[in-house]
């Protein structure tokens, strides 16, 4: 899995439906000055992933009691070359929705709870982000 871009419509200081994208190489590297957003992003692209945790961990993160817009998409190429994106709102925490791009071209929703069987937030954090 390669991730290519993030859209996040609202967590903590990424707003709007921002869009990040990343460059099309084999490792990333993610720097800035701090209070840039790099934690926040690590933490956005966990939570997409793997849920939500309780609101009262995810305050620092939501603005205004916005509930409904706390979330975005994640947007990668899988192992077997599709393109698919993953979509999670807290609101819908327990409903991620992933949808892959077919060779036709159309789009197609898959079931995220087997897409990612075997890893699980601990694994994840351990392999794909060093600190």
């Amino acid at each position: 899995m390669r991730v290519t871009s993030l859209r996040i419509n609202q967590f903590g200081r990424f707003d709007n439906n921002q869009k990040i994208s990343f460059p099309d190489k084999g490792f990333i590297i993610v720097y800035g000055e701090n209070e840039a957003g790099k934690s926040t992003l690590m933490k956005f692209i966990t939570y997409l992933l793997f849920g939500f945790p309780a609101k009262s961990e995810c305050t620092p993160f939501l603005r205004n009691g916005d509930e409904g817009r706390f979330g975005g998409a994640l947007t990668f190429t899988a192992d077997d070359g599709r393109m698919c994106t993953l979509m999670r709102t807290f609101k819908e925490n327990d409903h991620p929705r992933l949808y892959a791009r077919t060779n036709d071209g159309t789009t197609i929703e898959i079931g995220a709870e087997t897409f990612f069987k075997g890893m699980d937030r601990l694994l994840y954090n351990a392999v794909f982000f060093l600190l």
